[in-house]
């Protein structure tokens, strides 16, 4: 009678802590591109916005933004610029980023942003749209 008690009372606390049991939602980022950045003549600046909002309230995500330059022939990949940007909201916070030529001098060629990421669902990458500058000659 007494292995009875035992394993009843046993079986009453596994089934109240499990009850119990907290479930876990994973963070993430969910990260859209709201503008692309846009080219021109003589143009000295791009610029991209982008919104972000984090599935679980104050937990932070943080986002590398880097800015990339190729010539006009689509080659050389050149990493120009880079940032990072955090989000902590679960409310969809709008950003932006810029990226400007030396003072004095324009854009030329071709330019976008890759945003990288991890989250609890892995790593992410995402590009904008490639903005193309030129001198207008």
């Amino acid at each position: 009678m007494k292995k009875q008690h035992y394993l009843l009372l046993i079986l009453s606390f596994v089934f109240i802590f499990s009850s119990c049991k907290k479930e876990i939602t994973p963070t993430t980022l969910d990260l859209t591109i709201k503008t692309q950045p846009e080219g021109g003549n003589s143009v000295n600046t791009v610029s991209c916005e982008f919104d972000g909002a984090v599935s679980v309230p104050d937990q932070s995500i943080q986002v590398t933004v880097e800015w990339w330059w190729e010539d006009g022939n689509h080659e050389n990949a050149t990493l120009k610029d880079s940032e990072q940007v955090t989000f902590t909201s679960e409310n969809t916070v709008s950003k932006s980023t810029v990226y400007s030529a030396a003072s004095g001098y324009i854009l030329l060629n071709y330019y976008w942003v890759k945003f990288k990421w991890t989250d609890d669902d892995g790593s992410h990458e995402i590009e904008s749209g490639k903005a193309y500058c030129t001198s207008g000659y």
